[in-house]
């Protein structure tokens, strides 16, 4: 029986060990939707194809 006790051991820190991996992905995911919001934030003046003029640099881009 003692052996069976140890089993139960390794299925609880498997249990930590997959909680610990949600919760990094979890918090991952959360970066990266935030990291995007942040870099395609657009001050606005797009026109009806989601384009403008690139005033400091030049040129027409769409996003």
């Amino acid at each position: 029986m003692p052996h069976d006790l140890s089993r139960l051991s390794s299925f609880k820190s498997l249990g930590d060990q997959m909680k610990r991996l949600v919760s990094i992905a979890l918090i991952g995911l959360f970066a990266s939707i935030v990291g995007a919001q942040v870099a395609s934030a657009h001050s606005g003046n797009t026109d009806a194809n989601g384009c403008h003029r690139d005033h400091k640099r030049g040129g027409y881009h769409c996003h």
